[in-house]
């Protein structure tokens, strides 16, 4: 098998091991904060909850950041030219937003974590230590950075469900040739496909600035 197989065929799995990967951890995180904080076997099974989601949210971020170094979507790409679907810049900025949620929500889940006050209770189960080394401790215990992870999750739900209705849409176009490609018409300059990575990844910026100094 050449290297580029083996490559495409690496990325593919990283691909599905960590898009269920990321939705079955906010899932858990989701369903460890309707835990209620008591004591006894309740506070142990909070525990186990949030131990479970920092572990598999840490094993996220390692196969989000070798998923990045397998795909090298920053290597320079054929230019698109003349007048483009509407689906391509889309397509692309939606990936760069995906890549880009892949590394900021389980980066920022060790930091509040492993460091705030009453959040770092949950052990990872593993020997690395529970604590991001380098970290100042009063930017991890800010209430901005806990409001930022919650929140991340929405905007990872709407990109994941626009990414899987781009790959149907793609699938129905491909089953049904060109009938399927007459039913939407809207084209724009290529710039917009140039672009939208910036946009992909701006919108975590936008979602960072909306939620920090409200808190």
């Amino acid at each position: 098998m050449d290297k580029r197989k083996l490559r495409h065929r690496l990325e593919r799995t990283l691909h599905w091991v960590i898009a269920p990967g990321l939705v079955l951890v906010i899932g858990i995180g989701l369903y460890g904060d309707a835990l209620p904080y008591a004591a006894g076997r309740d506070a142990a099974w909070t525990v186990t909850v949030y131990g479970l989601h920092k572990t598999a949210g840490l094993a996220m971020l390692y196969l989000a950041v070798g998923f990045a170094l397998s795909m090298r979507p920053w290597r320079r790409r054929a230019a698109a030219t003349g007048r483009i679907s509407w689906a391509m810049p889309l397509g692309r900025a939606v990936f760069w937003g995906l890549l880009v949620g892949a590394l900021v929500i389980p980066l920022t889940g060790p930091i509040l974590h492993g460091m705030g006050p009453g959040w770092g209770y949950a052990p990872i189960w593993w020997p690395f230590g529970d604590r991001v080394p380098g970290v100042p401790e009063r930017f991890a215990t800010d209430p901005n950075l806990r409001a930022l992870h919650i929140a991340s999750w929405w905007l990872f739900a709407g990109l994941a469900i626009t990414h899987v209705a781009l790959a149907c849409r793609r699938w129905l176009i491909q089953s049904q040739g060109a009938t399927a490609r007459r039913t939407i018409r809207w084209r724009m300059p290529a710039i917009a496909y140039r672009i939208a990575p910036v946009i992909g990844a701006g919108l975590w910026v936008v979602l960072a600035a909306l939620v920090w100094g409200k808190n």
